[in-house]
């Protein structure tokens, strides 16, 4: 059961950054629940009961709050209602940017109280009750009673803190048999340590009794990592396991903190000052930092100009330009060599910084000589599509979408680990697209970073550490920085350089099958080769086409809500602004995730039967497509989608029979399985070169504009010159819901073919308008197929 009613994981796609590997650390509360089937159904009734608060974080808010309050309490309703009681809902359905809000206030308490579920069962059943009860308390002292709870509150830290050592001593034994517990524990005390160490004022003689037993801990402590210190982690490659939790839908969903992409060693340089620099040493703020930089960074990449390494100046059309991305919309030209400044910028900030340890184990970057600090954000997925940050500052990126942050600290000591020849490298990679293909120096650095080797991982993993950082920048600062970009590119008479994708040697993505879609001006599922052997499936698609090709080709005259045209480009915020001119559905049919879904609720709605829409026809059908000899054309393709982050991808044979369900050996491929939340660009690709499709994406944060009256996305696949399309919206990169245009009602005078596309939309949309996710059963069927 999916305990947070949520059907995908969360985006690789780290903002706007590299995908990447990541490994969460902490247990999930649904083990918990499923051990406990009373507290489990408690909790599913309360949300039955009252369903204007039924959410995903509203769910791992109250899940994770029943699974510490288990110990104390005699009924799971007991726990809710003191959930209740502490004035802790703070996410609600309608309002969801006010619960984010909301719920940053208290990402402290939020961070002691899952780590201490972790720790419990690893080390310091002890520590986490210090932490996570004197927050607890803290929360229902100023809401009411304060004398009560506050004794009682010293007396169970008290008595938890006499119990810590002995607890300690025999998880350390235990550690000599279990070494990866040993990493998992290693992280989450140095975790609990900063947290404790940040605890907001109480009671000072509370906190001086407290401190008097922390002191206690030191030889506890001592005995426990020098066992742990029997293992190093450099040697021993010990492997972190992912610990998903698999949900009822067998998509994987991703919880727990997130593993940094560097771990600092205790011969690691904790205490540098930054480099002074008059231009930034008086910075106050990090407006004022950002605007000193590019300063810098423009002055160099003039220069490097000046030298033949970069194609730069200070043309306005940098900013100004746009291109056609396909169906008359526009998107920046330029938006590589921007984004390549603000990474550039980046590079440099950390190149300059300092770096200061605080407490036991925090550690800052250190900007300029005023103290401008950043950190690393410390994500931890609440749910597959819900974070939090314990460290926010100048850097941290907006929580929504849903992102790892980013880590400055990681980046740092990779960048200051590297020597001259590979961070020159690693510079020629920031500057690519600014950098002509033949470049001696770009050359050089792509096959230094093709290598098989640790200056290759350190190149990538910096690459990606510093692409999330400029991402960030560029989001939270671009609006306040527009005048100085502004000012500094105002050259109208220059053109600027635009570096042309390099043409493949070999059939890509770019090759002539995708010319060949851009060639189609009408979808036929007709002219598909029935090769494929499901003739029924053609039938299906064909009936699909009568319905909805009337509303495509005449898509201005038959929408419901029509706005006025406007080709300037904007930014989605999320699905919230589709609704008034689309409807949906987050569709989860058959275990098979919602992109298939999705897929196959918009494609097979010309079945005849409920039963029909199925995604496993539509994987059948891909599969079918690659083993007629696509497979062959597009391996390099699917190999390089299906690494995920990994060094092997795919073969087409093995992506083929994975599409058609069958077992595969993982292990023994030495591949990692691709999941329903991993799904997306790969798949949409595929099957509109399977079916000569156009397909159209939506997507939080996403650009569109206002084209036929409708509003019309930036991001486009397939025959993308065929009006026929399907409409998808993908939220945070990983949740997928059908789309299709809100039409008017039939008029006497419309085309007979018209009539009846308006009619079954409104039959077939209208009445399964908002179907969420796991609500399969409630679809309806229309009740008889005219087409």
């Amino acid at each position: 059961m999916n305990l947070f009613g949520v059907g995908n994981s969360q985006n690789d796609n780290w903002i706007q950054g590299l995908a990447r590997d990541d490994h969460p650390l902490m247990q999930s509360p649904e083990d918990f629940m499923q051990l406990h089937p009373t507290w489990e159904n408690a909790l599913h009734q309360y949300f039955s009961d009252n369903p204007d608060m039924d959410c995903p974080a509203n769910r791992a808010e109250l899940a994770l709050f029943m699974q510490r309050k288990h110990s104390t309490v005699s009924h799971p309703q007991v726990a809710i209602q003191e959930f209740g009681a502490s004035a802790r809902w703070v996410h609600f359905i309608n309002n969801a940017e006010a619960a984010r809000n909301n719920k940053n206030s208290s990402v402290a308490l939020t961070i002691l109280k899952v780590i201490g579920q972790i720790f419990l069962n690893i080390v310091t059943l002890g520590l986490y009750g210090v932490a996570s009860i004197y927050l607890q308390q803290k929360a229902i002292v100023d809401l009411s009673d304060k004398k009560a709870k506050h004794e009682s509150f010293v007396a169970e830290t008290l008595i938890k803190v006499h119990n810590l050592k002995r607890q300690v001593t025999e998880a350390a034994r235990q550690v000599q048999h279990q070494q990866v517990q040993v990493v998992q524990a290693e992280n989450n005390i140095q975790q609990i340590t900063v947290q404790l160490e940040t605890l907001p004022g109480a009671d000072p003689h509370l906190l001086e009794r407290l401190n008097e037993e922390k002191s206690k801990l030191v030889e506890a402590k001592s005995l426990f990592h020098t066992v742990a210190s029997s293992f190093d982690a450099d040697d021993a490659e010990v492997e972190i396991p992912s610990e998903m939790a698999t949900n009822g839908d067998s998509s994987e969903t991703r919880k727990g903190w997130v593993k940094p992409l560097y771990t600092v060693k205790a011969t690691d340089i904790t205490s540098a000052e930054p480099r002074s620099r008059p231009a930034v040493n008086g910075c106050s703020t990090m407006e004022e930092l950002l605007t000193a930089h590019f300063d810098l960074a423009t002055r160099e990449l003039l220069q490097k100009n000046g030298q033949g390494k970069v194609k730069f100046n200070k043309s306005s059309k940098l900013l100004s330009d746009f291109v056609e991305i396909g169906g008359g919309v526009f998107d920046k030209k330029h938006g590589d060599a921007i984004s390549a400044i603000y990474k550039w910028m980046a590079y440099k900030m950390l190149m300059d910084a300092g770096v200061k340890k605080s407490g036991k184990d925090h550690i800052s970057i250190v900007l300029n000589e005023s103290g401008l600090k950043v950190s690393a954000s410390q994500p931890y997925w609440v749910s597959d599509s819900d974070v939090i940050f314990s460290h926010h500052d100048g850097w941290t990126p907006p929580l929504d979408p849903p992102s790892n942050g980013v880590d400055p600290v990681s980046a740092y000591y990779l960048l200051h680990g590297m020597n001259a020849e590979t961070r020159s490298a690693l510079e020629a990679l920031i500057l690519d697209p600014m950098t002509p293909h033949e470049s001696d120096d770009l050359k050089k650095a792509k096959a230094m970073k093709g290598e098989k080797n640790q200056r290759a991982e350190a190149i990538k993993n910096a690459e990606l550490l510093i692409a999330d950082i400029a991402s960030a920048l560029q989001r939270r600062y671009q609006s306040s920085l527009d005048d100085v970009w502004g000012d500094f590119f105002n050259d109208d008479d220059i053109d600027v350089y635009f570096k042309e994708p390099k043409q493949a040697e070999a059939e890509t993505v770019e090759d002539d099958e995708e010319a060949e879609l851009k060639k189609i001006v009408s979808w036929n599922p007709l002219e598909l080769p029935l090769a494929f052997e499901d003739e029924a499936l053609i039938a299906d698609l064909e009936r699909t086409r009568q319905q909805i090709a009337p509303v495509w080709n005449k898509i201005s005259d038959c929408l419901l809500t029509k706005y006025t045209d406007n080709s300037q480009i904007k930014t989605l915020s999320n699905m919230q602004g589709l609704t008034d001119q689309y409807w949906w559905m987050h569709l989860g049919i058959n275990s098979q995730g919602c992109l298939f879904s999705a897929l196959a609720g918009v494609l097979l709605q010309g079945a005849k039967s409920k039963s029909d829409i199925s995604p496993q026809r539509l994987k059948n059908f891909i599969a079918s497509y690659l083993e007629a000899g696509a497979g062959e054309r597009l391996y390099t393709f699917i190999n390089a989608e299906t690494k995920q982050g990994h060094e092997i991808g795919w073969s087409w044979n093995i992506y083929a029979d994975f599409l058609k369900g069958k077992a595969i050996d993982w292990h023994a491929n030495g591949l990692t399985n691709r999941s329903n939340y991993q799904m997306g660009d790969l798949e949409i690709e595929l099957l509109c070169r399977a079916l000569g499709l156009h397909v159209e994406v939506f997507c939080n944060g996403g650009a569109y504009s206002v084209k036929d009256g409708r509003i019309t996305s930036t991001r486009h696949y397939g025959a993308i010159n065929a009006p026929e399309r399907i409409t998808l919206f993908c939220s945070n990169g990983h949740s997928w819901y059908a789309l299709f245009p809100k039409v008017r009602a039939s008029k006497f005078n419309d085309p007979s073919d018209l009539k009846r596309a308006l009619n079954y939309a409104k039959s077939y949309w209208g009445e399964n308008d908002g179907i969420e996710y796991g609500s399969w059963h409630s679809f309806k069927m229309p009740p008889t197929n005219s087409f």
